[in-house]
């Protein structure tokens, strides 16, 4: 099921499950409750959001409900998450001067990405090596020895 279906119906779909992502807009807390307000974006084969705000399908509501509402310290603007939300209604919201009606996503599982999501897991950054490009890893040892120099 795409987001653009839920988007256009979601009363239709309530209480699927659906995978979506994206970037946090806004968060607010009450006493037993976690708003938070997400533009979505499309998401990777490993289910992170993609860095590419062009390419939204619009915005989404993701609830959390219970004893242990999340801190907005923690999931802060700007945030890119994704979750597993349950499909509970649609809500309308303003956007500028616009109303929209936006679906809106009861969380059961919530993943918060920080900024290594834009470089892809386990990017070690560049080392020592031959030639241009990634090289080996800052501290790896190749054996390698410069031409010339045998005093080793």
């Amino acid at each position: 099921m795409k987001f653009t279906q839920i988007r256009e119906n979601p009363e239709k779909n309530k209480g699927e499950l659906l995978v979506v992502g994206g970037e946090v807009l806004s968060i607010n807390r009450t006493q037993d409750t976690t708003r938070i307000e997400v533009l979505q974006l499309p998401l990777n084969d490993d289910f992170t959001p993609a860095n590419q705000r062009t390419q939204t399908q619009g915005r989404f509501i993701a609830l959390s409900k219970g004893k242990d509402p999340l801190d907005p310290a923690v999931l802060e603007k700007g945030k890119a998450i994704s979750l597993v939300g349950e499909i509970i209604g649609s809500e309308t919201i303003q956007v500028g001067e616009d109303e929209r009606k936006v679906p809106v996503f009861g969380i059961k599982d919530l993943t918060i990405w920080d900024e290594a999501r834009y470089w892809g897991r386990g990017y070690s950054g560049y080392g020592w090596g031959r030639g241009w490009g990634r090289g080996y890893p800052a501290g790896f040892y190749t054996g390698y020895r410069p031409l010339g120099y045998p005093y080793y």
